[in-house]
């Protein structure tokens, strides 16, 4: 099924189950063809506003757990809230059902199939995308213009680097379904190949990439803020003062701490969302880390965050077995 023939489906869906939630989380147009943004729909007629296409990359379960929202927040959590998820975004709700943060009966899921979403920081090489006037594109090449120039482009070019080594393009957990079921695409790359770059480095190299990387960091937490499983809003150790775990300061050391000590907050219940590293202001290659734990984890104990919500992460779990694991 062809994007515009989803929405289409997709829009006639939600004025039939609106009724039944609070509201429906979303995607509307954002500031550029390039981009679209959260969009949270309460009433019939904003359903019209909702798009649906290859740059829809938002990871729409970060804003289920409670514990993110927000001081006036203008949604009762205790009523039932629809939710747009894609493969990779139904694995994180798969994690935090699992983890027990998100009740089961109060969520209404709405799966898209998806064949990959469209990186605009690829494009950028290729034209200015700060004065992106609009975009053309069928289901092989995109044409994006300006008003001084035009560049047509593959798809496959353009795809999210998660997007090429995806073994989940159908939602794992869902009450609708919009649009054809799809099979893992066999020419994709394999799960874990961006690690290949850094796993290829001596020690002191990865030293100096990460020291190179961190340098960088101002801070902002987004990293944190974006991360579905990262739900310690109030409770932060970066905010905390007693104890005292970490200090404000904007220094290498003490944005290596940040860095490592989230990662292994998340290790083993990271879903490779890759919403880390997207909206990273500064380009940190943020998933990296949980990536590499990631697979450690896969290849000691055979575990996939966000794929079984029965199975408790490794780090949270012991068997008498573990004690012959080197």
């Amino acid at each position: 099924m062809e994007l515009a023939e989803q929405l289409k489906e997709l829009k006639k869906k939600l004025v039939e189950i609106l009724p039944q939630v609070s509201h429906v989380i979303g995607y509307e147009p954002g500031f550029d063809p390039l981009h679209v943004a959260p969009f949270f729909i309460r009433e019939a007629a904003e359903v019209e506003r909702l798009v649906w296409n290859r740059f829809c990359i938002h990871n729409l379960a970060a804003y289920l757990p409670p514990q993110k929202r927000p001081p006036g927040w203008l949604f009762n959590p205790e009523e039932k809230v629809g939710v747009l998820v894609k493969g990779c975004d139904s694995r994180s709700i798969v994690e935090l059902l699992g983890e027990g943060i998100l009740d089961r009966e109060k969520l209404l899921i709405i799966g898209l199939p998806c064949t990959g979403k469209i990186d605009p920081r690829k494009l950028s090489s290729q034209i200015d995308i700060d004065k992106v006037a609009r975009i053309e594109q069928d289901e092989q090449t995109i044409m994006v213009f300006t008003e001084q120039e035009e560049v047509s482009a593959d798809l496959a070019d353009l795809y999210y680097d998660k997007c090429l080594e995806c073994d989940y393009p159908n939602p794992l957990v869902y009450d609708i379904l919009i649009g054809e079921l799809l099979k893992a695409d066999a020419h994709r790359k394999p799960p874990f190949s961006q690690l290949n770059k850094l796993e290829a480095m001596s020690i002191p190299q990865r030293e100096q990439f990460w020291g190179k990387a961190f340098s960088k960091c101002i801070r902002c937490y987004a990293c944190r803020n974006v991360c579905p499983v990262c739900y310690c809003q109030n409770k932060c150790l970066v905010e905390a003062r007693r104890p005292h775990w970490s200090k404000a300061e904007v220094t290498l050391s003490e944005n290596r701490w940040f860095h490592m000590i989230r990662s292994f907050h998340v290790a083993g219940r990271c879903t490779d969302c890759g919403e880390c590293s997207r909206v990273c202001p500064v380009n940190i290659p943020v998933h990296l880390l949980s990536m590499k734990i990631n697979k450690e984890l896969w290849e000691l104990f055979g575990y996939l965050a966000g794929t079984d919500e029965n199975r408790k992460p490794p780090l949270q779990t012991f068997q008498p077995e573990e004690e012959k694991i080197k």
